[in-house]
């Protein structure tokens, strides 16, 4: 009941806000998308040199697809902008579109830059050398991986051709693609949804994908030529069983599931269940009188580092922080902090409390007598580490930070934290998180968030 609460009060949220949290049940999910939809619904049979055959179901309606392949379902709703991904009965994880396009994007970035410099003439070989292996810096393989062209490098354009076996994309003198089409036209309405299909499925240039969606007709026949990174050139084979529209069909999420954590390593699971927690419970930081009342005591006993850093999570939670202290924008704050600012000057601590690097593990037992040490841990860990901190021990001080205070400003650190280690998911769970949080407001720190989104989605239009 919690989560379907969570995700109705979110509808009337302020605009980009998430829809549904990523803990949330099937339930939820599913009576955003009530109204039933036509669907599409093709069998293929996938061969790959060498490799046994695979068979692979995708339904393509209006606002979602699926694939459902023998290691997972996995769903996209373009609705709500999510991604779910079944492997097991009664769970699912619930995953932002943005995080993968985000991947998408950054993979494609940094393999072109190593393009740049390995093969500064962008030359393609899409038929490889003489041991059928393709130059890791081609641009036009590395485009064709990750679904996505660079604006920063001449356009990589296949030549379409046509003759009674097919059509046929050629570049620089080899075919990369040929497909066979079915005589009967999709049905009007997933011409969108089938651009957005094939880099889900298979590895597709971004021109190839575009006119497999404007054709309107269902390849019944495809042979795709592709090279993952560092993999010998390979050919996979598409041949379709069965194709059947659906004039009406549910969502093909199963209810009654739950939604779980996008990974399971380390405490992300303990960070994801916390976040859940404090949404579904509608939990608020303290208000600020009571942190100027904390600020004020420690004062009185000059404590200036314990002030400084209630004033640090009093500006947290209060949404909007105060970026640079102008007397006339918020004295009251501003002459706190000046006073908590002279006092820890004479503290030593100080020094290695605040520097450009997360101090080191011996250096950190000083602050544990601060009732408020969990907040310089939080900051510590979105900084360069030193070696002698684990990156698990930087998790827990995030957790902890989390337990101790619902700020919402905090997931959007949290979320840093994750996507500079390379899992944007997490990240994107955790500012989903953050943003049905009830203390988060207009003009936080996750308005960043909401920035990025519109920017991916502005720049990437064919994956929304």
């Amino acid at each position: 009941m919690a989560t379907l609460v969570a995700a109705t009060v979110a509808l009337s949220a302020p605009l980009r806000t998430p829809l549904v949290a990523p803990s949330s049940g099937s339930d939820a999910i599913r009576l955003l998308h009530a109204q039933s939809e036509g669907q599409l619904r093709l069998q293929y049979r996938i061969e790959l040199d060498g490799a046994a055959p695979e068979i692979v179901l995708i339904g393509v309606a209006s606002d979602y697809h699926y694939v459902d392949s023998p290691e997972q379902l996995r769903i996209y709703d373009y609705k709500l902008r999510r991604i779910y991904s079944v492997e097991q009965r009664g769970s699912f994880v619930n995953d932002s579109l943005y995080a993968d396009v985000w991947l998408r994007r950054l993979r494609s970035t940094n393999s072109l830059l190593t393009a740049r410099v390995g093969n500064p003439g962008g030359r393609s070989a899409p038929d490889g050398q003489a041991d059928g292996k393709v130059p890791t810096t081609d641009q036009f393989w590395i485009e064709t991986e990750f679904g996505m062209v660079s604006p920063e490098l001449p356009r990589s354009e296949p030549k379409q051709t046509t003759d009674d076996k097919g059509v046929h994309w050629i570049v620089a003198g080899g075919e990369v693609a040929t497909v066979k089409y079915d005589k009967e036209m999709v049905p009007d309405g997933i011409t969108a949804s089938l651009r957005r299909v094939w880099p889900t499925v298979a590895q597709v240039h971004p021109v190839i994908a575009d006119a497999l969606a404007s054709a309107r007709h269902i390849p019944v026949e495809m042979w795709l030529k592709q090279r993952p990174w560092g993999v010998p050139l390979r050919t996979v084979h598409w041949t379709l069983m069965t194709a059947r529209w659906l004039p009406s069909a549910g969502f093909p999420l199963a209810p009654h599931t739950s939604g779980g954590p996008t990974s399971d390593k380390g405490a992300y699971p303990q960070i994801f269940a916390t976040l859940a927690g404090l949404i579904s419970e509608r939990r608020i930081p303290p208000i600020q009188v009571t942190y100027r009342l904390r600020v004020e005591r420690a004062l009185d006993r000059r404590a200036g580092l314990e002030a400084m850093l209630w004033l640090i999570e009093m500006n947290l939670a209060r949404g909007p922080p105060v970026k640079q202290c102008a007397r006339e924008d918020s004295p009251d704050y501003c002459e706190l902090w000046e006073q908590a600012d002279h006092l820890a000057k004479a503290d030593p601590r100080t020094l290695v409390a605040f520097t450009d690097r997360a101090p080191a593990a011996f250096d950190r037992h000083q602050f544990d007598v601060l009732p408020n040490a969990y907040m310089l841990r939080y900051l510590w860990a979105t900084l360069p580490p030193d070696p002698s901190v684990p990156r698990t021990a930087s998790e827990l001080d995030l957790l902890a930070a989390l337990r101790q205070s619902p700020v919402a400003n905090f997931c959007k650190d949290i979320g840093v934290f994750y996507a500079a280690q390379g899992q944007p998911f997490a990240a994107w769970q955790t500012w989903d998180f953050g943003r049905l949080m009830a203390g988060h407001v207009k003009g936080d720190l996750l308005d960043s968030i909401d920035t990025l989104e519109s920017e991916l989605a502005a720049r990437e239009p064919a994956f929304f």
